[in-house]
């Protein structure tokens, strides 16, 4: 339902439901009031058919059913986004997909196509490029802000590239991760 649609179904239905309530007094407003949303959501999911009614069943039974499937639906992207991460985690530790060079080394720009991995101070580092992420996951927005709260993915003050020298390469911007960080989720994701 679009959102113009949802506001409209919810006026209707408080104001329904305040018609079937009647006048109330301060208290019984404040304890019924917290009905008044349920109701409203309840006849929501009906129309939108996120919601089946079963005959005979009470409001605590249509409530719970309600609420099961809303977390059921939550967990699920939840569920869905932890697998993106662990599919782009596996891609970048993937030796295949990202050679390690050496810093003045020549290196193979089609071995290099998606990016490489060499060792800098700050640990070893997967330099990635921008297009190989967005084939991998895209939007990837959220995925680098959850491996950057892990400390896997090094941003460049506010911009999320930086550019990149190594030895038969063209100067390009890539996306910096850390290898040993990356792991670590690896790590953390089966214990």
């Amino acid at each position: 339902l679009a959102l113009e649609r949802v506001n409209e179904l919810a006026d209707l239905c408080r104001a329904d439901f305040d018609r079937l309530v009647g006048t109330l007094n301060p208290f019984e407003a404040r304890h019924i009031g917290g009905l008044r949303w349920a109701d409203v959501a309840g006849r929501i999911a009906l129309r939108s058919k996120k919601l089946k009614v079963i005959d005979g069943a009470t409001f605590d039974t249509h409530f719970k059913l309600l609420v099961a499937r809303a977390l059921k639906d939550f967990n699920s992207g939840d569920l869905a986004f932890q697998a993106d991460v662990d599919r782009v985690r596996k891609a970048l530790i993937s030796r295949a997909t990202f050679p390690f060079e050496k810093v003045g080394e020549p290196a193979d720009e089609e071995a290099c196509a998606n990016g490489f991995r060499r060792q800098e101070s700050e640990g070893t580092l997967v330099y990635v490029r921008q297009a190989y992420l967005d084939k991998l996951i895209h939007p990837n927005n959220r995925l680098l802000r959850q491996l950057e709260r892990h400390g896997a993915f090094i941003r460049n003050g506010d911009e999320l590239t930086w550019p990149i020298l190594q030895m038969g390469l063209e100067r390009r911007r890539y996306l910096k991760f850390n290898l040993d960080r990356l792991r670590l989720m690896q790590n953390a994701s089966h214990a």
